[in-house]
Protein backbone atom coordinates (compact mmCIF):
# COMPACT_ATOMS: atom_id res chain seq x y z
CA UNK A 1 0.00 0.00 0.00
CA UNK A 2 2.84 2.36 0.84
CA UNK A 3 4.25 1.89 -2.46
CA UNK A 4 1.37 2.58 -4.42
CA UNK A 5 0.76 5.54 -2.62
CA UNK A 6 4.81 6.80 -2.99
CA UNK A 7 4.26 6.01 -6.89
CA UNK A 8 1.28 7.73 -7.01
CA UNK A 9 2.87 10.93 -5.43
CA UNK A 10 5.85 10.54 -8.20
CA UNK A 11 4.02 10.89 -10.95
CA UNK A 12 1.57 13.71 -9.74
CA UNK A 13 4.05 15.74 -9.10
CA UNK A 14 7.05 15.32 -11.67
CA UNK A 15 3.84 15.94 -13.86
CA UNK A 16 4.24 19.46 -15.59
CA UNK A 17 7.40 20.02 -13.25
CA UNK A 18 4.74 20.73 -9.67
CA UNK A 19 7.51 19.40 -8.13
CA UNK A 20 10.09 21.77 -8.75
CA UNK A 21 8.13 24.79 -8.61
CA UNK A 22 7.25 23.66 -4.91
CA UNK A 23 10.82 23.57 -4.03
CA UNK A 24 12.02 27.04 -5.68
CA UNK A 25 10.02 28.35 -3.11
CA UNK A 26 12.73 26.79 -0.14
CA UNK A 27 15.90 26.55 -0.78
CA UNK A 28 17.08 24.74 -3.90
CA UNK A 29 21.07 23.73 -2.69
CA UNK A 30 19.30 21.03 0.22
CA UNK A 31 16.85 19.43 -2.26
CA UNK A 32 18.85 19.57 -5.66
CA UNK A 33 16.28 17.25 -7.41
CA UNK A 34 13.03 15.86 -5.49
CA UNK A 35 12.61 13.28 -7.77
CA UNK A 36 15.99 11.65 -7.12
CA UNK A 37 15.05 11.64 -3.48
CA UNK A 38 11.88 10.01 -3.88
CA UNK A 39 12.83 6.97 -5.30
CA UNK A 40 15.48 6.77 -3.27
CA UNK A 41 12.97 5.93 -0.68
CA UNK A 42 11.76 3.44 -2.64
CA UNK A 43 14.20 1.51 -2.51
CA UNK A 44 15.01 2.13 0.93
CA UNK A 45 10.86 0.78 1.99
CA UNK A 46 11.00 -2.13 -0.61
CA UNK A 47 14.80 -3.60 0.89
CA UNK A 48 13.29 -3.05 4.55
CA UNK A 49 9.96 -4.86 3.63
CA UNK A 50 11.58 -7.88 2.16
CA UNK A 51 14.14 -7.75 5.21
CA UNK A 52 11.03 -8.03 7.19
CA UNK A 53 9.61 -10.43 5.34
CA UNK A 54 13.00 -12.46 5.25
CA UNK A 55 12.83 -12.68 8.88
CA UNK A 56 9.72 -13.81 9.76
Amino acid sequence: MVIFILVCIYLFYRRNDKGNKIFRKYDNKKINKWYYILPLFFVIQASLSSLIILLC
